[in-house]
Formats: structure tokens, sequence, C-alpha cells
């Protein structure tokens, strides 16, 4: 099944069981690893020090390394369907495979700032974020990249999308940015912390997390206008923060000092964080496939966290007191919205990454089935409005 990226959020279905541990696995390599990225429950890839680029076939249990062509340390890597993807890394490097891994070619970025994220709305549209404020788009796949000005020097970590054309960026200093218009103009944000902020994590427009230096965790309930600061029991750095719902979530890093791993869990949107076993090397990035959840770090350790999904593998929201679900998401064209509440009328308009209205309707069901058969891969969003108000939900259209 062909899956199309998602930077704004990154739901996973299911690994709800308390207390469960993160196994490791035999990467084959000792170079450290800074980001995966699986394009199927079985097929996955990881990047990191010294141009490394290592792919599993067989959801982890063995690895094998691919020819980067580049001796870069690379820190970010994504793909926007089962063969096309991308890595970045220090020194401005952008490199790009479109036969799944087995070449890669190094696209012209223009920018000599290290490559930190990299995150795509759909097939051709993406952003890459770095050191001294870089902020770089492209709306061609990657053949051409243009730089945005940012208004910060500070390095710029992690880029998430709420809607079509509203994005946040965190950063070093806590540095928080928003755009509310593809990133022609960005705005910075009143930060709760000085501390350095590596990744943000959206559940849905309004709902985001923040996590970083000396056990930073904050957490906005308003798009980013305010932010407050968790709990997190912990005063380890954190580089990776993953949410299943908008109350299930994983944050992933590791004792400096000590070069250890570090793993939470919430399972109450952010109020308490519990600590996973783990016990391995520091732990930088993850990512979570239907049934399973990885993370991966110095020394070449990946480590595993295996479940059933939960029951319906869906996204279920509660915003503006409309309570609904979306199933199955991703999808490869038909998805259905089942309210928990019947509301007399639903209107509901589906809407591109591009900002344009793909269709548009009302129900007085208490389901109704969105068809996306005939539309382009990528990024697509329901505004749904009823007498309780509006709600937005994200729709990924694979195949």
């Amino acid at each position: 099944m062909k899956k199309i990226v998602l930077i704004m959020l990154v739901v996973f279905a299911g690994i709800c069981c308390k207390g469960q541990t993160w196994m490791p696995l035999n990467s084959g390599i000792t170079i450290g690893l800074h980001d995966l990225y699986f394009t199927s429950i079985n097929t996955g890839f990881a990047v990191g020090d010294l141009g490394t680029i290592i792919k599993t076939n067989n959801a982890g249990a063995s690895w094998y390394s691919l020819s980067s062509g580049s001796s870069m340390y690379l820190s970010t890597l994504i793909f926007t369907d089962s063969l096309t993807g991308y890595a970045g890394g220090d020194g401005g490097v952008i490199l790009k495979t479109g036969d799944g891994g087995l070449t890669w070619a190094q696209c012209n970025t223009g920018s000599s700032s290290n490559i930190r994220y990299l995150g795509f709305i759909n097939s051709n549209t993406g952003y890459a974020i770095g050191n001294t404020g870089t902020i770089l788009y492209t709306t061609n796949g990657g053949v051409t990249w243009i730089q945005q000005t940012s208004g910060t020097l500070n390095a710029l970590y992690t880029i998430s999308f709420l809607t079509p054309t509203t994005y946040i960026i965190c950063g070093d200093n806590g540095t928080i940015l928003k755009t509310t218009n593809s990133g022609a103009t960005w705005l910075p944000l009143a930060s709760p912390t000085t501390h350095g902020l590596w990744y943000c994590c959206f559940t849905n427009s309004l709902i985001g997390y923040c996590v970083g230096d000396v056990g930073t965790i904050v957490k906005t309930m308003d798009g980013g206008t305010t932010w407050t600061i968790l709990n997190s029991g912990s005063f380890d750095y954190f580089t990776s923060v993953k949410f299943q719902n908008a109350t299930t979530g994983f944050a992933i890093g590791g004792n400096v000092g000590f070069n250890t791993s570090t793993i939470i869990k919430t399972i109450d949107g952010g109020t308490t964080w519990t600590a996973q076993p783990s016990s391995s090397s520091r732990q930088y990035g993850s990512y979570f496939t239907a049934n399973a959840g990885y993370s991966c770090g110095l020394d070449g350790t990946i480590l595993k966290l295996s479940a059933n999904p939960v029951s319906g593998d869906g996204i279920n929201e509660n915003e503006n007191n409309i309570s609904c679900t979306v199933f199955p998401n991703p999808s490869t064209g038909k998805t259905i919205i089942s309210f928990e509440n019947n509301f007399d009328k639903k209107q509901i308009k589906i809407i591109n990454a591009l900002g344009q209205i793909v269709s548009s309707d009302e129900t007085d069901n208490t389901s109704y089935t969105v068809d996306l058969s005939n539309q382009p891969t990528g990024i697509y969003f329901a505004e749904i409005k009823t007498q309780k108000g509006t709600v937005t939900k994200k729709i990924v259209l694979g195949e």
C-alpha cells in the first residue's frame, strides 16, 4: 500500500499496553542513526552518520546498507510514496531516491546550512529547515528549492503542518514560529522556555506538543498562541514525540551524560508521563507503523515496540464538542467519517493541500463516506461544520 508522508501529524495505530519493553534490533552497524521512516509495515529505512542509509524488508528483523553517495551526517528522512524519498543533512545536503533507496541523487538546494528536518505536504511540495534559521521549500519534488525568511538565526528542528497553509516550527532557544500563508511570512510565538525544542507534533489543528532539552515538554491547545510547560518527570533530552490520538503519545530521547535511552509515555494528553523500559544507547528518531513502534540512536541502535493495533485503526478526536472517527486513515480511496453524536445537519468540505475545495456536501446521517478515489495521493482536510461548531480532520490518501 502506498503511503503519503505526513509532517503536520504523525498518527499511528496501536501500542497501548502500559510498560511494554522496547527491544533492540540488529541493525548490522555501529554508526549513529538519527531518523527512520517506514513506507509499509515491513519496509523501512534509517539514516545516520557518514552518509549511512540502511533498509529493512521484514519489519526490522534484518537490515542492509544502501549507497547514499554521500559522507555527510544525515539527520532526517522522509518518503512521499513507496519509491520516492528524501534524506537531509549537513552542508545543505538533500538526497533523493526514486527507486526505493536503490540509488540516491543530490538535490541542488543552494544552501550550505545543515538540514535538520524534511517535511512534505504532497508528492511535490515540501520544506527543509535547519541551522541559522534556514527554511527552504520546493514545489516540484526537490528539483529546485527556494529560501524563505524565518526572521531568526536560531537552528530550526521540526516543522508540523496544521492545515494546508498553517504550519508550526520549533527550534533552538525555545524558538516557536508560525505561518498562516504557507511560509510567505513567519511570526515568532511566545514560548514558555528557552531550552531547545527538538520536535513538535500536533494531534489536530489546535492541540500540539514540543519536546526538547532538560526534559522539556510544552503543550498548546489553541494552535500555538499560548503554551504551557508539562511535567515530564525527567531531566533528559527528548528529540522526538509522536501521538497515537488525542491522549496517547511517546517522547523519545536520552541522557546526554551517560548516552542512555529514555522513553516516556502518556495516556492522558501529557498530564502524566510514565517511563518505558528500553535499556539502550541514547535515541534520536522514532516512527510508528500500524502495529509497531521504532526508534534509533547512537551506536547503530534500533529499538522496536510491538503490539496489536487499536481496534478500528482510525483517528478519534473531540474538538469543539464534535466527536468523530476517521477510518481508515491512511486510505486508499474511500474514508468513513463516523459521528458519535447525531447532529441534525453536517456540512462537509474536503480540501486538498493546496487549499482547493475538492468536494462539498451535506448529510444528516451519523456517518459519511469521503471518496477520493479519483484524486492524487496526498494530504487532505475534512472541514466539518455542525450546530456545535467546526472541526478539521486530516485524511492521508495513499494507494
